[in-house]
């Protein structure tokens, strides 16, 4: 125990967190992802008490343990969506955008994915919500706009016969998006 939890810490002071890929070895040789991994499977099913005491849980619990990793990944993952929320103002993030070591606009097509499977939980569903997540992705949200601008060209002139070069008072490109729509 006391050299697995002396590296726990080691690693905790030098990363900030207990977060530790199942397959990681300390510089010295020590399995601690493997360690860690089994503490985890110990403390779900109350296997192996008298290793894993309650004095034991509260050392690692100082030292941020993670003992549920997919709920960390996902609280992480939520508060990288605040900050680009806060600094942003949407969720309209592009997919290839990253940071603090968050995937953010990879997590966020997975979430919608997430929801359509019907894997998400309503309180998951909720908390996103309240900062305008985005359930459609970009590609739906774009051709939608078009019509939208499509549908207001049609009511004011009744037709459809938009030059190429139309742009709208918003700035939408609406000659463009119809030109590629007949191409489609």
């Amino acid at each position: 125990w006391e050299k697995h939890f002396s590296e726990a810490v080691n690693y905790y002071h030098r990363h900030g967190d207990l977060n530790v890929n199942a397959r990681y070895e300390t510089p010295s040789g020590v399995r601690l992802g493997a360690w860690l991994s089994q503490l985890r499977t110990c403390r779900r099913s109350g296997i192996r008490q008298s290793y894993l005491t309650a004095d034991r849980i509260q050392q690692l619990d100082d030292i941020g343990m993670v003992w549920e990793v997919p709920d960390y990944l996902w609280e992480r993952n939520y508060a990288e969506a605040m900050t680009y929320f806060r600094r942003y103002g949407h969720l309209d993030v592009p997919v290839k955008y990253a940071s603090n070591g968050v995937k953010l606009g990879v997590w966020m097509r997975t979430l919608r994915g997430a929801r359509s499977k019907g894997t998400l939980r309503d309180e998951q569903i909720r908390r996103l919500d309240e900062i305008h997540m985005l359930w459609t992705d970009s590609y739906s949200r774009a051709w939608e706009k078009g019509f939208a601008h499509a549908k207001e060209y049609f009511a004011e002139r009744g037709n459809l016969n938009v030059p190429t070069a139309y742009t709208c008072g918003d700035g939408f490109a609406l000659g463009t998006w119809i030109i590629n729509q007949r191409n489609a």
